[in-house]
């Protein structure tokens, strides 16, 4: 889904890896090697480290230097122009099951899963090796799924995270209360955070010629903080509509959720959002999002502390647009980067606030499916008037800026699958770091932290 303003497109949470990854796991894979003798070492024989088109124009009808160049054109991402030579080579051995089967997987690259069909009916199997039949298989349950007018997703995601700063305690101990500088009695806390979160989601192809979908989802998360009553859980659902217009994709829906901190009501919202996503080339694609979204607090007691009768003074309207785009420099790396502004109308001018952001990201895929990514994410905050309790003449201005790097890799790559339980091979761990800052014009808000996790993620599919 998209139409959500948030981190540029392809930027993972650090905290919770999940399906964007194993979508860009998938989408690096090199195509499946074939060894079959009537292709092995067609490269060799060319005579060049790689296979230029000149080499083609030269043989034309060489099988094999067809194949090897199919090959190398895929790993480099160009898929549409391997497709165009696989084709060429059925021309003219109609029959090679090698061949049939790189076109299916092309075929299946490029999102054109009925003729990706047709060519998995027309690969004899037999005539695979055990590896490549294997290859079969994989694609033949991938392509089934595509086809299927209804689909399910589930997710569980287990995250372990260490906060050098839990209490958001102010640089140098001090804050500002009626305009008067003051020592905060506190003391910087460091703490642990276990986080499980619980995702399901539904779609339905309504059958037109064009890829429209109807979808709906839910998320259920609870965080649990070792040292401090701020334990939180948070459910939200989703519902909207996928319309396809050529290659680009509209998306627009409506949201709902519910936080509850220390079992109180904390938080609940109710919004929509609408986005354009639109590939304009093979590598390029741009996204352009906007949202509205009612937000409520509640008057609970968190914690051990009196009832609050101030958070329903932060109840209000929040509009945000942004616009991102995620450009791919080979099919295993890819660079992204956003824009995004935020207005925020509260009941009380000095919970209103003006946000401009912005973040660029690298997601690099290596081999045996390890990747790596990192990010620098970054806001900048105007409220409209000073709060009283705090000054009477100066409001509030803040950037926040965090640096985050993450490593990961399916458990298949990290332990031999002897060792592992069934079905926990796929299972994707991730381990990083992140630190950020809050720079403030008011003490009471000026801080930083350290924050190293370590997470589990694993997904199912029907």
């Amino acid at each position: 889904m998209i139409g959500q303003v948030g981190p540029a497109v392809g930027q993972a949470d650090p905290a919770q890896p999940g399906e964007r990854i194993e979508e860009e796991l998938e989408r690096a894979a090199p195509p499946p090697a074939i060894d079959d003798p009537s292709i092995r070492g067609a490269i060799t024989e060319s005579g060049r480290a790689e296979i230029t088109f000149a080499d083609i124009l030269a043989d034309p009808a060489n099988i094999a230097l067809n194949f090897a160049y199919a090959q190398q054109l895929a790993g480099a991402g160009r898929v549409k122009e391997a497709a165009s030579v696989v084709e060429r080579i059925l021309l003219l051995d109609p029959n090679n099951a090698s061949v049939r089967l790189l076109s299916a997987v092309l075929y299946y690259r490029l999102d054109n899963n009925a003729d990706a069909e047709q060519a998995l009916q027309r690969t004899d199997r037999a005539a695979l090796t055990p590896a490549l039949q294997a290859e079969y298989d994989r694609y033949a349950g991938l392509v089934a799924s595509a086809q299927r007018r209804f689909s399910a997703s589930a997710r569980l995601s287990w995250t372990m995270t260490w906060n050098d700063n839990q209490n958001a305690f102010p640089d140098g101990g001090n804050v500002q209360i009626l305009d008067l500088a003051a020592t905060n009695a506190d003391r910087r806390k460091d703490d642990i955070t276990q986080s499980g979160v619980v995702s399901a989601e539904a779609r339905y192809d309504l059958g037109l010629q064009d890829p429209h979908e109807i979808f709906g989802g839910i998320t259920i998360l609870r965080n649990d903080v070792s040292g401090e009553e701020q334990d939180v859980t948070y459910f939200a659902g989703n519902a909207g509509l996928d319309y396809a217009v050529g290659a680009w994709t509209i998306s627009g829906g409506a949201t709902v959720s519910r936080v509850f901190l220390e079992h109180e009501q904390y938080q609940s919202t109710i919004g929509a959002n609408l986005g354009v996503a639109a590939p304009l080339d093979p590598q390029l694609t741009v996204q352009v999002a906007g949202s509205i979204e009612e937000q409520r607090f509640g008057r609970g007691r968190f914690g051990g502390t009196s009832v609050n009768n101030t958070a329903p003074q932060r109840d209000g309207r929040v509009y945000a647009a942004g616009a991102s785009a995620i450009y791919k420099i080979t099919p295993a790396l890819q660079v992204n980067g956003g824009l995004s502004a935020e207005r925020k109308s509260a009941r009380n001018a000095w919970n209103t606030y003006r946000q401009i952001g912005g973040s660029l990201g690298a997601l690099n895929v290596f081999e045996a499916g390890w990747f790596a990514i990192a990010g620098v994410d970054w806001t900048y905050d105007v409220y409209d008037d000073p709060d009283p309790l705090i000054s009477a003449f100066t409001e509030r201005r803040e950037h926040d800026v965090e640096i985050s790097a993450q490593l990961g890799a399916p458990l298949g790559a990290i332990t031999p699958e002897a060792f592992l339980p069934p079905g926990m091979e796929d299972v994707l761990a991730t381990a990083g770091a992140s630190k950020s800052w809050s720079l403030s014009n008011l003490p009471n808000y000026d801080s930083d932290a350290i924050k190293a996790f370590f997470g589990l993620s694993k997904g199912f599919s029907y």
